[in-house]
């Protein structure tokens, strides 16, 4: 009862995604099934954008929040190499998944797709690539705003983070993961941009020249090519689904039915929107996505705290990582995707405080009464 709970903008879209959602049970007749998952991403996705800003009210809160996001995901990255282990003794992938999916095949042999505490490795590989780049931000802030102790601490977990993202082998993990570490730089020092674009482009050259990318490109292309040649099937069902079901999609899981051999998910969470919750759901989530989007841009140019502006840029560029693989991969109801937009709610409502002052209590509760002398 000490916790307020406040209703912000995201409640709109999010009663929209609903109403989205319940239309599923409207276009097919198998509804039933529904009614379970329904239920659980009430709870586990939709609760977090309702409760997390009640729970991280002050800065100090949402610090205390990203350093329990980092230890458990080093901690699941140890869990990789308990894995790797076990499975170098078995001579099997010994992780939380059994599918196919849980190796893969290379030049070199087959190895096992590491998971981590999570049950998918591309699940594994979304989660602590997203905090690899928010922990690179932080670590690369100027002197005189973080200590050598604390940026030792956060380099070196960028370093472990990104090696579990590298043994999930999840290409797209790589790519988002790669693409976005080297634009974190150029952000941060931005005077130092032409100098470090400069570098960038004569190893370019030199890699291009040399035969290196493409050799490099096509070894990664050539992974596990049957799992990505399905996938173009998969995406021209989705187109097909919108194009004959545009407003309201097939269903939420219906593309399983949806004359679909492989009875396998859109591996595109846009078009996995798209084809089971047409324009609504696509006007939906954008509204979801906008509204979040233009509070921390205000937050960005109306806050005069410099930790405002960073975590804002710094979750900016990590929420890079989950845009990139939702290109990849059915991430639409992955908790961890739900998580990055209440979070940079909780900024923004942080931010409002413009005195500096903050609360004397930790994470949700309330500061102990100061006792008084007898």
């Amino acid at each position: 009862g000490d916790v307020a709970v406040p209703l912000t903008p995201l409640v709109i879209p999010l009663l929209l995604v609903l109403i989205s959602y319940a239309t599923s049970f409207l276009l097919t007749e198998r509804y039933l099934p529904l009614v379970p998952t329904f239920l659980f991403r009430l709870t586990s996705n939709v609760l977090i954008v309702v409760l997390l800003p009640a729970l991280l009210r002050t800065r100090r809160q949402i610090e205390i929040f990203y350093h329990m996001l980092l230890a458990s995901a080093c901690l699941s990255v140890g869990v990789e190499w308990v894995q790797w282990v076990l499975s170098a003794a078995a001579g099997q992938p010994i992780t939380f998944n059994t599918g196919s999916y849980n190796k893969i095949s290379t030049p070199w042999g087959v190895f096992p797709r590491l998971t981590g505490l999570m049950f998918h490795p591309n699940l594994q590989s979304n989660c602590i690539s997203t905090l690899a780049v928010l922990t690179l931000w932080f670590g690369l802030r100027p002197v005189g705003m973080i200590s050598a102790a604390r940026r030792t601490l956060y380099l070196s977990a960028y370093v472990w983070l990104t090696l579990g993202v590298l043994f999930t082998w999840s290409r797209s993990g790589w790519l988002s993961l790669g693409i976005t570490s080297l634009v974190v730089p150029i952000v941060r020092y931005p005077r130092m941009a032409p100098l470090y674009l400069g570098v960038m482009g004569v190893l370019g050259v030199i890699g291009y020249e040399t035969g290196l990318l493409k050799a490099l490109y096509e070894l990664v292309e050539g992974l596990n090519q049957a799992s990505a040649d399905f996938r173009w099937h998969i995406d021209h069902l989705a187109t097909q689904a919108f194009a004959e079901h545009p407003w309201l999609g097939i269903g939420t899981m219906q593309i399983l039915d949806f004359a679909n051999p492989w009875k396998l998910q859109v591996h595109d969470t846009y078009l996995q929107v798209a084809s089971e919750m047409g324009l609504l759901g696509i006007f939906a989530f954008g509204l979801f996505c906008l509204i979040a989007f233009a509070r921390l841009l205000w937050t960005l140019f109306r806050s005069k705290f410099a930790f405002d502006r960073d975590w804002v840029l710094g979750l900016l560029l990590a929420s890079v990582v989950a845009l990139i693989q939702n290109s990849y991969v059915m991430f639409l109801w992955v908790r961890f995707l739900w998580l990055l937009l209440p979070l940079a709610e909780c900024i923004h409502l942080a931010s409002r405080n413009q005195t500096g002052e903050e609360p004397d209590d930790l994470a949700i509760l309330p500061a102990p009464p100061r006792l008084q002398p007898a």
